[in-house]
């Protein structure tokens, strides 16, 4: 099985056996680079002794603890594999892989639809440590451009929507300019006054303090108790320290809030069990999650997929016999 493209960071960059979302993602990467459009159990295997012989794995859970290094590995495979069925359940339309008898995962070499490019585009996102590091402000940008997309289809027409961050696709009204000069207009914008540490935020500052989207509502409303929702996107694995970023005790060092506001962190991961809950809920904090799974279905696909402009970056991530652009 001969791999293309990334497959250099799939070799070295070794995936935790033990989240099965995080590997079914590993797997996915495989068979997306792989040679033939296909891989098995046997295959993902060989591919881990190949490349990861110090590859450790979690016999807990496992019945029989005098299991080889090999069974060991087969059985945690196994396992994942029928994970990814679940994951063709809960995408539908959206996953653009096929299952055969629970043992291999191949891609269709047909035309795929953009539902599928989408969820393709999001697996990506969900790993950029298996990315050129050139390429990942392409991944990031619109992500956060997708996921204002998908804030304005749960929100009604009346919201005013702006992506605060500094990613290539922000709004013409907060791409440019300091820390502070972006809190002035979130602060006109949401009614709310100064709070004690805004005049100690440095000069110099350019960043967000972690606001990605702004959306406020009604919009023929100017007054301090509108609704107010705050959303942090997070294409990383450490995606639950930022859920801490735009929590009312963060943003009240800046602003005085006088009511609260919805937070929401948009993660392209997968954060799912096999039974379609959350995969471990000790990691959410007070706000609303949205994951792959949710985002998708939030979302209009032909539109969202056409306002990813740059196809060519994707494109080169993909096997190019495929021809799906």
């Amino acid at each position: 099985m001969s791999i293309y493209c990334y497959s250099d960071l799939l070799r070295t960059k070794t995936p935790n056996l033990n989240n099965s979302n995080e590997f079914a993602d590993y797997i996915e990467l495989v068979c997306l680079a792989s040679n033939d459009a296909e891989v098995s159990v046997a295959d993902i295997l060989d591919f881990l002794n190949d490349n990861m012989r110090d590859l450790k794995t979690d016999v807990e859970n496992i019945p029989n603890d005098r299991l080889t290094k090999r069974d060991n590995k087969t059985h945690i495979i196994k396992e994942c594999f029928k994970y990814i069925e679940k994951r063709k359940d809960s995408f539908g339309v959206y996953y653009p892989f096929n299952i055969s008898d629970g043992n291999s995962i191949s891609i269709n070499t047909e035309k795929l639809t953009n539902p599928e490019k989408l969820y393709i585009y999001l697996l990506f996102c969900s790993n950029l440590k298996y990315i050129n590091r050139h390429d990942s402000p392409f991944f990031t940008s619109y992500f956060e451009l997708l996921s204002k997309k998908a804030i304005s289809y749960i929100v009604n027409n009346t919201f005013r929507i702006y992506l605060v961050g500094k990613g290539a696709a922000s709004d013409p009204e907060f791409a440019l300019g300091s820390k502070k000069e972006k809190f002035n207009k979130i602060m006109n914008l949401c009614c709310w006054k100064p709070g004690n540490g805004f005049d100690d935020i440095p000069e110099k500052d350019v960043g967000e303090g972690g606001i990605d989207i702004l959306a406020i509502g009604p919009s023929f409303e100017k007054v301090s108790n509108n609704f107010v929702y705050i959303a942090q996107c997070a294409c990383t694995a450490e995606w639950e320290n930022k859920q801490l970023h735009i929590s009312i005790d963060s943003l009240s060092r800046f602003f005085c809030i006088n009511h609260s506001y919805i937070q929401i962190i948009i993660i392209p991961l997968m954060f799912r069990n096999l039974e379609n809950d959350w995969y471990q809920k000790h990691r959410l904090a007070a706000g609303v999650l949205i994951d792959r799974l949710k985002l998708l279905k939030y979302l209009p696909c032909d539109d969202c997929y056409n306002c990813i402009t740059s196809h060519d970056i994707l494109k080169k991530y993909i096997r190019e016999k495929i021809s799906i652009f």
